[in-house]
C-alpha cells in the first residue's frame, strides 16, 4: 500500500480516535518527500535523457529514485523505470527503446518505506528521423533513400570538394540544371523542413559507421564532395570501402540529411 495515498484517510481516522480520547491532542508528523522531473534532452527517434532531483526527503530515508514513462498520462513505477540510486539530490537517466515519432510521458519518483512520490510530469515526442552526433553537431538522416540517380554532368568542374560540410557542396551544386543527387536534396521539403543536403564524403562515412541503426541499403551511395571535373565520391555502405574514382554519370543511391 502506497502511504503517500492514504493521507487524507489517516488524519480522518485520527480525528475520530483523538475525539475519544481524555484531552491527548495526537498530532501526525507525516512529511513527504519532495522530487522534481528534469527537462528531456538528446531527444533521438528511439532515445532520450532526463532525470530529477530529490529536494527533500521526508522523514523516511529515499530507497530508490529515477524516472518512469508511459504513453499515457501519470506514468508510474508499475510501468517503465529507470532506477538511479537513493538518497537525496540529483541523478540523471537514460530511457532507451522507444518508438520514432511518438508522444510519451515522463515523471521522476522516490519511493521510502512509506511508499512512492512522483516530480511533476514532461510530455516530449522522439524525432521521426535518426539522428547521429558529427563532433558535437546533430546530423539528422532522412529515414529512407530519397532517389537513385546521377551525381551531375560530366566535364564541369562545379568547386563542391568539401568533404566535411556537404551543405556547402549541395548549395554549389543545387543550381545544376538537370535531376541530379544534390539538387534532390535541397529541393526536399520533409517533416517540416526544408534545410536538406546531400552529405560530405565525411558525413557520409558516419553514417556508414551507424548504418546498422540507419537501416541503410547495402549499396554505393553518391556524397556531395566532387574529385574532379568527371567524378565524385561515393560511399559503399556494405564493403565499408570509399571512392575518389567515380563517373558523375554513374547512377547511386542518394539519402538526404540536415544539421542542428
Amino acid at each position: 500500500m502506497n502511504f503517500y495515498k492514504n493521507i487524507g484517510l489517516a488524519y480522518t481516522l485520527l480525528i475520530l480516535v483523538s475525539s475519544c480520547k481524555d484531552k491527548q491532542d495526537v498530532k501526525p508528523q507525516v512529511s513527504i518527500p519532495t522530487v522534481t522531473t528534469m527537462a528531456m534532452t538528446s531527444i533521438t527517434s528511439n532515445s532520450a535523457k532526463s532525470g530529477g532531483k530529490v529536494i527533500y526527503e521526508g522523514n523516511g530515508s529515499i530507497i530508490q529514485k529515477g524516472i518512469c514513462w508511459s504513453l499515457n498520462q501519470f506514468a508510474t513505477i508499475e510501468g517503465s523505470k529507470t532506477t538511479n540510486g537513493s538518497g537525496a539530490g540529483d541523478f540523471s537517466s537514460s530511457i532507451t527503446g522507444l518508438f520514432r515519432g511518438t508522444t510519451y510521458y515522463v515523471r521522476a519518483y522516490a519511493t521510502d518505506a512509506n511508499g512512492t512520490v512522483y516530480g511533476n510530469e514532461i510530455k516530449f515526442s522522439t524525432s521521426n528521423l535518426d539522428i547521429i552526433d558529427n563532433n558535437g553537431v546533430r546530423l539528422y538522416i532522412h529515414p529512407t533513400d530519397n532517389a537513385t540517380l546521377s551525381w551531375g554532368p560530366s566535364g564541369l568542374l562545379t568547386g563542391a570538394n568539401n568533404t566535411t560540410n556537404g551543405s556547402i557542396n549541395t548549395s554549389i551544386t543545387s543550381s545544376l540544371t538537370g535531376n541530379y543527387a544534390a539538387k534532390v536534396c535541397a529541393d526536399l521539403v520533409a517533416y517540416e523542413y526544408s534545410d536538406w543536403y546531400l552529405p560530405s564524403k565525411d558525413e557520409l562515412h558516419l553514417m556508414y559507421q551507424n548504418r546498422n541503426t540507419l537501416s541503410m541499403t547495402p549499396g554505393v551511395y553518391w556524397s556531395s564532395t566532387e574529385v574532379t571535373d568527371n567524378e565524385a565520391s561515393v560511399q559503399n555502405m556494405q564493403s565499408g570501402f570509399q571512392y575518389d574514382n567515380i563517373p558523375k554519370t554513374t547512377s547511386n543511391i542518394c539519402r538526404c540529411v540536415r544539421k542542428q
